[in-house]
């Protein structure tokens, strides 16, 4: 676990550059950065995380490009993308290193435009690096590269909301959709206001999340059978497994969700100063709470529950470092940051085993 360490602790000392050295972008660090995180990601070892070994399994069952379309009732369970690249690799390049260029594929595709991303929604670029590595790094490109892929063109896509270009917004969506089917839960910012927070109707939607903790939300079940075509494919074994009650039980007070639900319930508080230090926070303080509360009433599906609610929570890479504005002493919000994202680390490193130790053979 060393050179995770060493990563996130180079990643604290450029924060603290940054925060030291006010306006300054420093590029060639971001260049340096993003270089080092695409072939982190790349050649991490077989076995380093819990999904690479199948992934290796389904790339190798993969057949031609072309066979994804003749036969489609037989591949429609893998997202589009997930079939074509590495299929595409394997049949035009190579026999032998198609997974590999997959892998890099997929990080390129998410690492340059979470990047891109950043750079464009906050100010605070290598403090918001240091949460992102602390959390979705882990958990999306290192793990689940296609949700890795579907959340960081929803990232790119954010600006098109609060500049009204919903063509554009529906087309990345549909774009996301290749990657990841869940993705098209990402119609529902079109439904959000990005020019008004009104901050009592918010507090009872986080009132009525925090009851849900408490209440049972099996209901939603029944309601989850309507006719999607292929999109429900994979939601309907989901499903039918929470119906059969053959499914693992969600921990709905877990110790994420609840530093999740506290540091959303403070943003929603202070959200007008946020605001007048970044104009994406109220778009991106709803889209939390949405994440919180999809989370609680998908909680009886597990597979439901976690996937749509990170689709949504991703945002946190982007807001957790507001605590910067709240706190008339900024060094006191950037302290709670970077304990946030050690918090996150530790659970997802140590607690949750997320990664095995990185091997560079």
């Amino acid at each position: 676990m060393l050179i995770y360490i060493l990563l996130f602790l180079l990643l604290m000392c450029f924060s603290f550059t940054e925060q030291y050295f006010k306006g300054s972008k420093f590029p060639e660090l971001r260049i340096f950065l993003f270089v080092v995180f695409l072939l982190f990601v790349t050649f991490r070892p077989v076995g380093g995380d819990k999904d690479y070994v199948s992934y290796l399994l389904s790339f190798d069952s993969f057949k031609d490009p072309l066979d994804y379309f003749r036969h489609y009732n037989e591949w429609v369970y893998f997202d589009p993308m997930y079939y074509l690249i590495p299929s595409f690799y394997k049949t035009y390049v190579s026999q032998t290193d198609y997974a590999l260029m997959a892998f890099f594929t997929f990080a390129l595709i998410a690492l340059s435009l979470k990047f891109v991303s950043m750079g464009k929604l906050t100010n605070l670029f290598f403090l918001t690096l240091v949460v992102y590595f602390s959390n979705f790094f882990l958990l999306h490109e290192m793990t689940q590269i296609r949700v890795g892929a579907a959340s960081a063109i929803f990232l790119f896509s954010i600006p098109h909301l609060l500049n009204k270009k919903y063509a554009a917004y529906i087309g990345m969506v549909l774009l996301a959709m290749l990657f990841h089917y869940s993705a098209l839960l990402y119609f529902i910012p079109l439904l959000l206001s990005p020019f008004h927070f009104k901050q009592k109707i918010y507090f009872l939607m986080l009132g009525i999340v925090l009851v849900m903790t408490f209440v049972p939300t099996d209901f939603i079940l029944p309601l989850l059978k309507i006719n999607l075509g292929d999109v429900q494919v994979k939601s309907n074994n989901y499903i039918e497994y929470a119906e059969l009650g053959v499914t693992d039980e969600v921990n709905k007070i877990n110790v994420n969700f609840l530093i999740s639900f506290a540091i959303t319930a403070m943003f929603t508080f202070f959200i007008h100063t946020i605001q007048s230090k970044n104009k994406y926070a109220f778009l991106l303080i709803k889209l939390q709470i949405l994440g919180l509360f999809l989370f609680q009433l998908f909680s009886p599906i597990p597979g439901f529950a976690f996937r749509s609610s990170e689709l949504f929570m991703v945002t946190q890479i982007i807001t957790i470092p507001f605590l910067v504005y709240i706190f008339k002493n900024k060094w006191l919000g950037y302290g709670l940051v970077i304990l946030i994202a050690v918090m996150f680390f530790w659970l997802n490193l140590f607690y949750g085993k997320m990664m095995q130790d990185y091997i560079i053979v």
